[in-house]
């Protein structure tokens, strides 16, 4: 067998393929992000999910949190917005659950913790969550009070409780 004719090829690893993903849309103008934006989060999402080492999972989640950013930041219409253009909008929602499971994390706290900077990355683009549907924002706030309540890590305890308070959601029915 010969390099390349896919007999003795193996994948390259995970988080050498989502460094690579990053670099490529950090690099991507608003026609690029347009294009292939889907194809981007449906990669991302596979990259989240648990079973991957804890070390690609924070690559991901990295490379998740320039993604909302880029996603929100480059519309075709080459205008800066506050917030994720509607378009836009689905490809982050398929983050959703790679990021909350990321919070789950039990043993390794910089997972939890570069998952909460991608949730914020989220919220900021979604609005303070408010432009997520009711499902995800749902999710979200859930996760981020029990990780409030129940987080160890003092630090992430503080974190996901000043998350869920930027969610305006979050702060109905409070006197």
């Amino acid at each position: 067998p010969r390099v390349g004719d896919g007999s003795t090829d193996a994948p390259p690893p995970v988080a050498e393929t989502v460094r690579a993903l990053g670099a490529a849309w950090a690099g991507a103008g608003p026609d690029t992000v347009e294009a292939r934006g889907g194809e981007a989060a449906n990669a991302l999402a596979a990259a989240l999910l648990p079973g991957h080492p804890w070390s690609a999972r924070v690559e991901a989640l990295g490379v998740a949190r320039d993604f909302i950013l880029k996603a929100r930041d480059a519309p075709a219409d080459g205008q800066q917005h506050p917030q994720l253009p509607p378009q836009h909008l689905p490809w982050v929602c398929r983050l959703v659950p790679g990021l909350l499971a990321g919070t789950e994390e039990a043993k390794v706290s910089a997972v939890r913790s570069a998952a909460l900077s991608a949730l914020k990355a989220l919220l900021e683009a979604a609005g303070g969550g408010g432009a997520l549907p009711a499902l995800e924002r749902a999710a979200v706030q859930g996760r981020l009070t029990a990780l409030g309540s129940s987080e160890r890590s003092i630090a992430i305890s503080a974190q996901a409780a000043a998350l869920l308070a930027s969610m305006p959601a979050a702060m109905e029915g409070v006197e």
